[in-house]
Formats: structure tokens, C-alpha cells, sequence
């Protein structure tokens, strides 16, 4: 099978040449291709003389490197890595075998860490985070949906759409993937503190913030009933709740105590119902996706 491996680069001199050099003595048949994304320093003519092909990718951001990926991806199946030599490409081989034995559309390298200071507690408690919110929407076991080392088929790169811009794109695509019904794998990888030079581009507050508006609207957008129904019982068991300690005080009720309640309810019963107007829409959307690609396929047949 025909194998690529992209890689992501911005201000990666220090790094880049290693990454290519790794990846090439691991996968020596596999083309490497550096998308390079502005980078200010030697980044992309080291990795042309390092053997890679090198793509300019002008609009900044993350997520519109990933587009340009999968737009332009032609292979088999495509591995995906940071090329700030924090990865291992050694791992590469666990990456691929779920694809290679056909268990999987999608494989994410769990990061599993090399030494203590290779990730900031910031950052491993905000992929706690967004993997157990991620998990809880979908009732999935994920526990890095954050990672940048990946391997995909094509049938993962046909149907995963990206529209983020920066760093929210990981998340988008584990989301994605998953609401699409693609098989979704994750092997443990090896992963290190970036070397002495080098620096992330990751601001955690910032880019946290981002990856969280990220998830929330596209549980709004692909999963609003699961989103709109939560909030519309949280809130219901909250007024129901306040009844009920209304009713068991001595006295009786005012007439604010009763406009909340009422207020509360009505909005509560209005979510719901936003929520099941939403999921009926997307299911039809999906069963119309269903019907083109049947479409397409027998047209090629």
C-alpha cells in the first residue's frame, strides 16, 4: 500500500531535518511531504535538502494545513506528525498495522511520556479534560484526542471535513470521525520534550479556550440533542429541585418563586424541543450523505 507521511511545520530548523531523516530510515518506500505554514526561519530549505517535498501553505494556522492535507492527499493511507521531533517515528509501525489489518479508519498515538517535563501539567490536564467531555458525548474510551501523530485511510481522509483554523484541529477530526461512524483506534506512542532551541506554539489559555468554543459547536452543530437535551434536564432538575424546596417552606410561595418556575420549565421544554428539530435535520443530511456516496460508488462501478 501506497504510504505518506505529512508534516505539519512552522519554525522548525532545529528540528525538521531530523523528523524527515526518522521517518525516511522507518518508511523508506513512503513519500514525505513538510507543509510548511510561514515559517520564518531555514525550516523549509532543510527539509528540502533532507529529501521531503515541501508545500507552502500561506493561510496561517494549523487547521488550514490539515485541509491542504487532506485535499491534496493521494495515498493509501496517510501518517500525520508534529515536525518538532517530539514524536518517535519508530512508533510508526503500531500507527499503521490497525490500517494495514483493516481495524481501523483512524488511528491516534496515545502519548504515553517519555519524561516528566515533555508535557506541562496545563496542557495534560486540558486533554483530561476535552477527552472525558469528548467521551461522555460519544460513551468511547478516547484518552488523547489532542494528539498530532496519526494515521488515516482514505476513507477517514474522504470523510472527515475540517474547518477549524489552529490548533483546535485534532479535536475536530477525533469529533468528527467518531460522529461519522469511522473506526476510531488508539495505539500507545512515545513521546519527549522538545530539544534545547526549540519552542511550542501552543499557548494554553488561549488555544484551551478555543479547542473548548470548538467542541461546544460542534456538539451543537452534529449532537444537539444530546447537547440541548442535557442542558434542557439540568435545568428542569434544577426548577423541579426549587419546587419542591419552595413547597416544603413554611409560607407561601411569591409571585417571583412562581414566575422562575414557570420561566424555567417553558425553556427547558423549548431546548428539548430546539434539540430534536435539530437531530431530525441532521439525520436527514446523513441519510442524503449515505445516498450520494452510494451514488458515487456505483457510478465508478
Amino acid at each position: 500500500m501506497k504510504i505518506a507521511v505529512f508534516v505539519p511545520c512552522y519554525n522548525e530548523e532545529k528540528t525538521i531535518g531530523k523528523v524527515i531523516g526518522d521517518f525516511k530510515k522507518e518508511l523508506p518506500d513512503s513519500e514525505i511531504f513538510v507543509y510548511d505554514n510561514n515559517s520564518r526561519d531555514a525550516s523549509a530549505q532543510i527539509a528540502e535538502k533532507s529529501g521531503a517535498k515541501v508545500i507552502k501553505v500561506k493561510r496561517q494556522g494549523k487547521g488550514f494545513v490539515v485541509r491542504r492535507m487532506f485535499e491534496e492527499a493521494k495515498a493509501d493511507i496517510v501518517v500525520m506528525a508534529d515536525g518538532d521531533d517530539t514524536y518517535f517515528a519508530e512508533d510508526v509501525h503500531a500507527l499503521i498495522r490497525p490500517l494495514l489489518e483493516d481495524e481501523a479508519d483512524m488511528v491516534i498515538g496515545r502519548r504515553t511520556f517519555f519524561s516528566a517535563s515533555a508535557m506541562k501539567k496545563l496542557n495534560s490536564w486540558g486533554n483530561l479534560f476535552f477527552s472525558n467531555l469528548l467521551n461522555f458525548m460519544f460513551a468511547r474510551n478516547i484518552r488523547d484526542v489532542l494528539s498530532g501523530y496519526r494515521a488515516m485511510n482514505r476513507e477517514a481522509i474522504r470523510n472527515t471535513p475540517i474547518l477549524t483554523h489552529e490548533f483546535q484541529v485534532e479535536m475536530e477530526m477525533t469529533f468528527q470521525a467518531i460522529y461519522r461512524h469511522l473506526r476510531v483506534a488508539e495505539v500507545p506512542v512515545k513521546y519527549k520534550e522538545r530539544p534545547n532551541g526549540s519552542f511550542s506554539k501552543l499557548h494554553p489559555i488561549r488555544d484551551g479556550g478555543l479547542i473548548l468554543l470548538t467542541l461546544l459547536g460542534l456538539a451543537r452543530d452534529l449532537r444537539p440533542l444530546e447537547l440541548f437535551g442535557s442542558v434542557a434536564f439540568l435545568m428542569l432538575t434544577g426548577v423541579t429541585a426549587f419546587g419542591i424546596f419552595i413547597y416544603l417552606m413554611p409560607g407561601e410561595a411569591t409571585t417571583f418563586d412562581t414566575v422562575i418556575i414557570i420561566s424555567f420549565s417553558v425553556i427547558s421544554i423549548l431546548l428539548f424541543s430546539m434539540g430534536l428539530f435539530l437531530h431530525a435535520i441532521n439525520r436527514r443530511f446523513l441519510e442524503l450523505n449515505v445516498l450520494m456516496r452510494k451514488e458515487i460508488s456505483s457510478g465508478k462501478n
